[in-house]
């Protein structure tokens, strides 16, 4: 994965606003069917899926490299799993494996 040639500051000052549709992914990728009905959670996944897929392949590598940070801070091992293949589950990977954490 290339990472952005952005200075790493703008990566630290996106972080915010790439949480702001992880965490409801997440959400929708681990409720149960009585928390939220699953056909509900796959539209609006694939909703922010659509809106996201535009994105510069620049950007997209940086808000992946800032998935995979957040990824790293995670302690709950079912949560960080959906971290590692949202990327992928977004179309961003090609066929590459998920990102993985040291």
């Amino acid at each position: 994965m290339k990472v952005s040639t952005l200075p790493a500051m703008d990566a630290h000052r996106l972080r915010p606003l790439v949480e702001a549709f992880v965490w409801p992914l997440i959400f929708f990728n681990t409720c149960d069917d009585n928390t939220l009905d699953p056909d509900v959670a796959v539209q609006q996944m694939e909703q922010i899926g659509a809106i996201l897929q535009p994105l510069d392949p620049e950007l997209k590598a940086l808000v992946m490299h800032i998935i995979h940070e957040i990824a790293q801070d995670e302690t709950q091992p079912d949560v960080r799993a959906c971290l590692q293949e949202l990327p992928d589950g977004l179309g961003w990977l090609a066929g590459d494996e998920p990102l993985e954490t040291p």
